[in-house]
Parts: structure tokens; sequence; C-alpha cells
């Protein structure tokens, strides 16, 4: 089985937001969510969710999703968006400040990265 988790480093916030921006705003990935999360836990007994990007919010342009983003304490962010148009492939990030890194992760590639993944992948790591 091949490695479909990556972890890629940052040099700092700014770096880690553009990039997931670069990520959720992809145009040959499908419906993408963004979820920033809180250290608090909610009556549900998930983490608290500080904002939310997805079809019914949708990702501002980068600078302003930067502007915005550094204004709120959030201990994570979790993306998702399809790789594929039926929704059947994913691809994941998930981001930590304190980590100094992201991690891309393409849950559904068993057998490896299919080449619509692995140029993305490229185009990641490439920013």
């Amino acid at each position: 089985m091949r490695s479909s988790m990556f972890k890629i480093d940052i040099e700092d916030r700014r770096h880690a937001l553009t990039l997931i921006h670069n990520l959720i705003t992809d145009s040959t990935l499908t419906k993408p969510e963004c979820t920033l999360f809180g250290d608090e836990i909610s009556l549900s007994g998930l983490p608290e969710i500080l904002k939310s990007y997805d079809a019914d919010n949708p990702t501002p342009p980068c600078e302003e999703f930067i502007k915005q983003t550094k204004k709120i304490n959030f201990s994570a962010i979790s993306c998702v968006c399809a790789t594929d148009p039926d929704d059947l492939r994913r691809v994941t990030l998930t981001y930590m400040p304190d980590d100094g890194y992201v991690t891309l992760s393409f849950p559904m590639a068993h057998k490896g990265l299919n080449t619509e993944e692995k140029e993305l992948l490229k185009r990641i790591r490439g920013f």
C-alpha cells in the first residue's frame, strides 16, 4: 500500500493560511468545506466550531481569508474537498498552529494517488 498522507512544512501562519486557501479554492476540486475549531467542547461533545466555509458560506479572496482567520483564536483547521466530480474521492487537510506543518491526506487512495491527486499534491507542495 502506498502512502496517502503527507506532511507539508510551513514557514509561518500566513503560509499555512495561504496554502489552505489555495486548496479550498482549487478549481479542480469540488464541494470544499473548511472549519476552524476552538479549544472548548460544545454541548454535543464535539469541539466548538468558530468559523466554517462551504457552499453556503463561500471562501473570500485570499487576503480577506487570511485577515479574517488571523483574528480567530483557533486551535485547528480541518478542510475536505472532493477530488472527483462524483465526490467519491477526497483530500483532507489538517492544520494545528503549534505543529509547524499541515497534513494533507487522500483517504480513498488505498492503491495510491490517481493522476489528478498527484498533480494537486505537486501544486500544494510547490506553493
